[in-house]
């Protein structure tokens, strides 16, 4: 049994979706080419935004992999739930140096060695009302990291493949505050990925499949 707790909220009803077939790109490379296609341009302004994550690619055995991060169980905001490495912008910085500066600060990868892909778009959080900003970037290979135990438990390195995620990834409709939500969910082994995480690699996968999915 995993040694921590996620709270999540506590729907009314409930009711599971059938699981979805994913036809995503067979190769590491395939998969950046098309998102560096399909993804908008980095906004150069922030506007209201005062937070960015970066949704981090990999090479995963030749496949494409993705990077996330198991927030650690003593931060007043969000514990022990599954993240982008992200947070706050800093005076007069830009989404994407806020993104990469909080790479290097929780799970210490080198910023130079990602490269900026486009803009994946905004996502909210529904405890805490925050709204953020979502870079993607890649990384040629893994590199090495050390987290940073005051806001990384541990990291997780998630297959963006598509037998991975017809077997893995789940929606349901959730009866809150009066109205149907759908949400989704990704079964990770002893982490489960939902609510603005979720929604983000959902938004990936959207991009990534159809037409250029090769």
């Amino acid at each position: 049994m995993p040694a921590f707790v996620q709270e999540l909220p506590t729907p009314m009803h409930r009711v599971r979706l059938p699981k979805g077939e994913f036809e995503l790109p067979g190769t590491h490379a395939a998969c950046r080419d098309l998102l560096r296609r399909r993804l908008l341009p980095i906004p150069a302004e922030t506007g209201s935004l005062r937070s960015a994550v970066a949704a981090l690619l990999f090479n995963f055995e030749g496949t494409c992999g993705l990077l996330l991060t198991r927030r650690s169980a003593g931060l007043r905001s969000h514990p022990n739930e599954v993240s982008f490495p992200g947070g706050g912008l800093e005076e007069g910085e830009g989404i994407l140096e806020g993104a990469l500066r909080e790479v290097s600060e929780e799970i210490g990868v080198d910023p130079s060695l990602i490269d900026p892909l486009g803009f994946l778009g905004v996502a909210a959080t529904r405890a805490s009302k925050s709204t953020f900003g979502c870079v993607v970037g890649v990384l040629d290979s893994l590199p090495e990291m050390v987290p940073n135990p005051a806001e990384v438990e541990r990291v997780l390195l998630l297959p963006m493949t598509g037998d991975y995620m017809g077997s893995h990834l789940f929606g349901e409709l959730w009866y809150l505050d009066g109205e149907w939500r759908q949400l989704f969910f990704i079964d990770a082994g002893e982490d489960l990925i939902w609510g603005a995480s979720a929604y983000l690699v959902v938004k990936l996968l959207a991009l990534l499949q159809g037409r250029g999915a090769t």
